[in-house]
């Protein structure tokens, strides 16, 4: 018995060395932390300069075209004269690369010095009557444009069928609205 109680108090001896010590360590690792406040952080403000209150120019709108005689053996011979993009007009078409089945005319070749192919339809079907943005996009379609002033004067798109050629014929030719601008 005598040696129970001598290993019992040796154990409570030691845990209460090992509480004394816990204890120092953690009186030891306990840390006071003082924060000194931080000063202010000063914010400038800078003004934005101002922006720019210039409008850029609108671009001239075209509204008017020239129409022009679709063939120089008619009553229309010669003759061209302004038209509003939304007037109807007949359309021709004009490549300056060889398409089937398109005319080209030797008194173009002629005339310009270069090779101009003209047409009125594709395949049996017209172009028809139309306004200025219409006709743009038929002529797109088949790969080609509007014939130029000139070269329908020439006669560029005369003879190539559905019985435009004494009508007046969009051409891509801008002109000046009545008054001298682009309106």
């Amino acid at each position: 018995e005598f040696e129970y109680l001598k290993v019992r108090v040796n154990l409570q001896t030691r845990e209460a060395v090992l509480t004394a010590k816990e204890e120092k360590v953690q009186e030891e690792s306990t840390v006071a932390i003082t924060v000194a406040p931080t000063p202010p952080v000063p914010i400038t403000v800078t003004p934005t300069p101002p922006v720019p209150t210039t409008v850029a120019p609108i671009p001239d709108v075209v509204s008017h075209f020239l129409v022009a005689c679709g063939a120089s053996n008619q009553a229309c011979k010669g003759q061209s004269k302004m038209a509003h993009i939304d007037e109807l007009h007949e359309v021709k078409c004009c490549s300056d690369t060889s398409k089937r089945r398109w005319k080209k005319s030797s008194t173009c070749v002629s005339a310009l010095g270069r090779n101009v192919w003209g047409a009125s339809k594709r395949g049996r079907r017209c172009f028809g009557v139309r306004n200025h943005a219409s006709a743009e996009i038929v002529c797109a379609a088949v790969g080609a444009r509007l014939c130029t002033e000139e070269e329908l004067l020439v006669d560029c798109a005369a003879a190539t069928g559905c019985g435009y050629d004494d009508d007046m014929i969009w051409s891509s030719t801008a002109t000046k609205a009545p008054g001298g601008i682009f309106d």
